[in-house]
C-alpha cells in the first residue's frame, strides 16, 4: 500500500504539470480490472467524439514556445495545441474507462473516417502492444471496428471541450449500460539535447585586468625581469644588495576574464603562481600568461599573482620567505573570493596551481595551516630577538624579528573563508608528507624524473649546484613522486604525469624558450583534469524496480531534466522523474534526458531499454 501511495503522489504531481485535472495513477493501477471490449469501444467513442466536434479546451503553450538550448526551462514542459479543429495525426490520447487506462494514437484521418492504434496498459508492465481500430462518424451514431469486430454506438451529448477537459463523464451505450470516461491529449514534451562545451573548448575572447591590488605587505621585492633559475648561486649573489632592508610592497595580480556571458552558473576560478626559487619571476611569466589566457577562453576566471620574494642564504630565512609567499597566496585567494560577485566566480569551484616555487606555494596553500607551519615562521625567543624585533630594519632583523603571524593574517584584512577543490603541481614539492590529508584537494602533478632543481621523489633542492649546499639551505623535500605515493596510501585523489629523462621547467627548452608541444600537452591535461573534478560522479538514468514505468536521474546535484522517449510514450515528467511505457512495435526503445547540474554544466544522457 505504501508503494501505491508513493506512485499516486507522483502521478498527481505530473498530471498537474501537463494541465489535466485527471490523476493518472490509474495507469496500470493494481485495483483496475482487465480491459474489456466494451471498455475499448467506449474509449474509441470518447476519442472520436472529441475529435469530430469542435476545438480542444487546452490553453497550455504551443510548440512555438518550446525552450531552446540557450534558455532551458527549470523543469520539463508539456506542449499541447491551443485549438484542434480536426483530428491530429500522430498525436496520442490518454483515456481512462471505468478505472482502466489505454492510449489511442490517431494515424489517419479523412473526412468522417479515422484510423489508428490503441494500446492497453497492463498492470506491472512498462510495455504496450498496438491494436488497430477504425471509426466512421455518422449523423446519429458511430461505427467502431476493433480486433475484427464491429459495434454501433450512440453519440454522447458532451462537447469536445468537456470530454477533453480531463474530467470524468458518465456516458451510456445504445442499450443503456453506463460507463465513466475521462480523456485528455497526451502532452508533447519539449526536448532539446544539451551540448555544453564550456571548460573543454574555446568559448570566448579574453579580457585582462592588469595589476589588481589584492594587498600590501613588508618585503624585499615581488617581481623581477630575470625569470631563469639555471644559475641560482649567481642570482643570490646579485640579489644580496637588495636585501639590505625591507619596504612596504603592493601585492598585485593579473586577472583574465572571458568576455562572453557566464551562462548558467558562475565561473570556476584558477589562480596560478609563478616559479623562480622564491627569488626571481613575475606574474607575467610566459607560461603563466599563456595558461591563464587559455583557461579564460575555456570559460574560467584565471589569475596570475605576484608575491614577496628574496632571502638571505640561510635555511631559516628561506623558510620564512616561502611562508610569506603562502601568506600572500592566501591573501590573493581571500581577495578573489570576497569579490566573487564582481567577477562571476563560483566559490565552490576554486583551484590553485603553480610551477616550481609556485607549485610549492600552491601545495602549501592547500595543505599547510597554522598548526603545521614551519618553526622558522614563529617568534624567536630572547632579549636580543625582542630588541631586534622592534628596532632593526635589516635582514638579520627579519630573521630574529619573531612570529610572522597566522597564514590568514597578512596582506589584507579580509577574513573570507574558502575551500580549494584541486591543486595543479608542476614540478613542485612539500617539506612534510604528513601535511597531506585524505579529504584534501585533489592533486595533479607533472614532473621530470631527471629534475635536479626540485627533486622528483625525495632529495634536496638545487642539487645541480651542490648536494651539500642543497642539504644545508633547504633540507629534505618530497617531490611529486613521493606526494603521489603518499596520496594513494591515504586515499587522496592524485594523478602523476612523469616525464622520463626530463629535467625542470617541462614547458621550456634549455635556452628558456617555450616548448610548444610540451606546453600544449600540459595545458590540455590540466583542462581535462579540472573539468573532471567538477563532475566526479556523472549522472545516470535509473529504472524503479517496483514501478518499471518510473525513471529517475540519479545525482544529488541535478536541477532539472528534459525527457524524450524514443519508441515509447512519455506519460508524465517532473524535474528529475518521468513515467514511460514502451511500444513493442517500435524498432528502438531509448530514453533521452538532457539538463544541467546545479553548477550550470549541461549533460545529455541516453538509456537503451533494448540492452537492459
Amino acid at each position: 500500500m505504501q508503494r501505491y501511495e508513493k506512485r499516486r503522489t507522483l502521478g498527481q504531481k505530473l498530471c498537474t504539470t501537463c494541465g489535466t485535472g485527471h490523476t493518472i495513477i490509474e495507469v496500470g493501477s493494481p485495483f483496475a480490472a482487465a480491459m474489456t471490449r466494451q471498455h475499448i469501444a467506449w474509449l474509441l467513442l470518447c476519442v472520436v467524439v472529441a475529435l469530430g466536434f469542435a476545438s480542444c479546451g487546452h490553453s497550455t503553450p504551443n510548440a512555438d514556445s518550446a525552450p531552446t538550448q540557450a534558455s532551458l526551462p527549470q523543469q520539463a514542459t508539456p506542449i499541447t495545441p491551443q485549438a484542434i479543429d480536426e483530428p491530429v495525426v500522430g498525436r496520442t490520447y490518454m483515456v481512462v474507462v471505468d478505472g482502466d487506462t489505454v492510449l489511442a494514437r490517431v494515424e489517419h484521418a479523412s473526412g468522417r473516417r479515422i484510423e489508428g492504434s490503441y494500446f492497453p496498459l497492463e498492470v506491472g508492465s512498462n510495455r504496450v502492444a498496438p491494436h488497430p481500430f477504425r471509426l466512421k462518424l455518422r449523423r446519429r451514431n458511430l461505427l467502431i471496428e476493433t480486433d475484427n469486430r464491429e459495434q454501433k454506438l450512440r453519440r454522447a451529448g458532451y462537447t469536445a471541450e468537456e470530454l477533453l477537459s480531463g474530467q470524468a463523464h458518465m456516458l451510456a451505450t445504445s442499450d443503456g449500460l453506463p460507463c465513466v470516461v475521462a480523456a485528455s491529449l497526451l502532452p508533447v514534451w519539449s526536448y532539446e539535447g544539451v551540448e555544453d562545451s564550456r571548460f573543454t573548448t574555446r568559448q570566448s575572447e579574453v579580457q585582462v585586468q592588469r595589476d589588481v591590488r589584492y594587498g600590501v605587505a613588508r618585503g624585499y621585492w615581488t617581481s623581477t625581469a630575470d625569470t631563469a633559475t639555471d644559475n641560482m648561486g649567481r642570482l643570490v649573489r646579485e640579489g644580496l644588495r637588495n636585501t639590505l632592508r625591507q619596504d612596504l610592497l603592493p601585492l598585485t595580480l593579473d586577472l583574465y576574464l572571458p568576455t562572453a556571458e557566464a551562462g548558467p552558473g558562475n565561473r570556476p576560478l584558477v589562480m596560478l603562481i609563478h616559479g623562480g626559487g622564491f627569488y626571481v619571476g613575475s606574474k607575467r611569466d610566459l607560461g603563466m600568461e599563456l595558461w591563464c589566457r587559455h583557461l579564460a577562453a575555456l570559460g574560467y576566471v584565471a589569475a596570475s599573482i605576484d608575491y614577496r620574494m628574496g632571502f638571505l642564504p640561510s635555511r631559516n630565512d628561506i623558510e620564512r620567505t616561502a611562508y610569506k609567499a603562502l601568506q600572500d597566496a592566501h591573501a590573493a585567494m581571500r581577495y578573489l573570493v570576497a569579490h566573487a560577485a564582481d567577477y562571476a566566480i563560483d566559490t565552490a569551484r576554486l583551484y590553485v596551481g603553480g610551477c616550481s616555487a609556485g607549485a610549492i606555494t600552491a601545495l602549501n596553500l592547500a595543505y599547510m595551516n597554522n598548526t603545521n607551519r614551519p618553526d622558522a615562521s614563529r617568534k624567536v625567543r630572547g632579549l636580543v630577538a625582542r630588541y631586534v624585533d622592534h628596532h632593526s630594519p635589516t635582514p638579520l632583523g627579519d630573521t630574529l624579528r619573531g612570529d610572522l603571524g597566522l597564514v590568514e593574517q597578512s596582506g589584507n584584512s579580509l577574513r573570507t573563508r574558502f575551500r580549494l577543490r584541486a591543486v595543479i603541481n608542476m614540478w613542485g614539492a612539500v617539506r612534510d608528507l604528513d601535511m597531506l590529508t585524505a579529504d584534501g584537494p585533489a592533486i595533479l602533478s607533472f614532473h621530470g624524473d631527471a629534475d635536479r632543481i626540485v627533486p622528483y621523489d625525495t632529495g634536496f633542492p638545487f642539487s645541480d649546484i651542490s648536494d651539500r649546499l642543497g642539504r644545508r639551505l633547504f633540507g629534505t623535500m618530497y617531490g611529486s613522486a613521493a606526494i603521489d605515493q603518499r596520496a594513494h596510501q591515504i586515499g587522496l585523489h592524485s594523478e602523476l604525469h612523469t616525464y622520463v629523462g626530463r629535467g625542470h621547467s617541462l614547458h621550456k627548452h634549455d635556452d628558456g624558450s617555450l616548448d610548444t608541444a610540451a606546453y600544449n600537452a600540459l595545458r590540455d591535461t590540466m583542462a581535462t583534469f579540472l573539468y573532471r573534478t567538477m563532475l566526479p560522479h556523472p549522472a545516470h538514468i535509473a529504472n524503479d524496480y517496483y514501478n518499471p514505468r518510473r525513471y529517475t536521474i540519479v545525482h544529488p546535484q541535478v536541477g532539472y531534466v528534459m525527457w524524450q522517449a524514443e519508441g515509447g510514450f512519455l506519460l508524465a515528467a517532473s524535474p528529475t522523474e518521468a513515467l514511460v511505457v514502451w511500444d513493442n512495435s517500435a524498432p528502438r526503445h531509448v530514453l533521452h534526458a538532457a539538463g544541467r547540474y546545479d553548477n550550470g554544466i549541461g549533460f545529455t544522457l541516453h538509456r537503451n531499454e533494448d540492452n537492459e
